[in-house]
């Protein structure tokens, strides 16, 4: 009865231990089981923020690639060339209102005879005329 009550007492603790380890076991192959497919998530959500992030970076950087020097000097030449334009609608607009009024280059002639009257400080006015 002793050997039979002791055997008893071991073969509970036995019992005992392997079921601790046969849950320890279980557990651990859950956590093995739980961190690769974490990890698995993990890499998929990196890659796909990843590539969202790239996509963005090439946008702004596609926006951004011309220099501040460069932008400036475009910005430059764009002014000089729209000012250019506005000086030849003038000219054209000129044009237009000289071929309106029919004795214009007469008048310009006059004009420019008087003042080289008026810089050599003759006033004969005969002379230029013809």
């Amino acid at each position: 009865k002793e050997t039979l009550q002791a055997r008893d007492e071991l073969g509970f603790a036995l019992k005992f231990m392997e079921n601790a380890i046969s849950e320890y076991e279980q557990q651990r192959q859950k956590t093995k089981e739980e961190v690769e497919l974490t990890t698995e998530e993990a890499i998929f959500n990196y890659h796909r923020e990843q590539r969202i992030l790239e996509r963005r970076r090439k946008r702004m950087g596609n926006k951004n690639m011309r220099c501040k020097k460069l932008n400036k000097e475009g910005n430059i030449q764009k002014i000089k060339k729209d000012k250019k334009k506005q000086q030849k609608i003038e000219r054209w607009k000129e044009a237009i209102n000289r071929e309106g009024d029919k004795n214009w280059g007469g008048r310009r002639r006059d004009n420019e005879r008087e003042k080289k009257g008026q810089e050599t400080g003759s006033g004969n006015k005969e002379i230029w005329e013809l």
